[in-house]
């Protein structure tokens, strides 16, 4: 499971805003050799225990002008900035299914 956490987190976008937590996905690529096993670890253990720090899912809520009279409400729109942990929770327990099979069947849902 090591490799699927380390492509997990590998795969995800450089550039984004950072949510509640302040961690940008560039500060964990960089100490990723060193994190690995700690979150593989972590993520274990939520895995076996079904206890999901609530922390992590928080929001900043942003409003993003789209266009027209910047007076006006409808012509912005909203968008959650999640902790970058829920993120690679999210991207984790994708892999789950192709590589366990105690977990067929589970039905995962989520989206951006």
């Amino acid at each position: 499971m090591y490799n699927e956490v380390f492509k997990a987190i590998m795969s995800m976008s450089n550039g984004k805003a950072p949510g509640p937590d302040g961690i940008i996905i560039e500060m964990i690529k960089v100490a990723l050799h060193t994190l690995c096993p700690i979150m593989l670890s972590l993520y274990n253990k939520i895995l076996e225990t079904g206890d999901f720090p609530e922390s992590w899912c928080e929001a900043v809520i942003c409003h993003l002008y789209k266009n027209g009279d910047k007076n006006y409400v409808e012509n912005y729109r909203g968008i959650s900035l999640l902790n970058v942990f829920i993120d690679f929770s999210k991207n984790i327990l994708n892999c789950v299914p192709k590589t366990n099979k105690a977990f067929t069947g589970l039905e995962l849902h989520g989206g951006k």
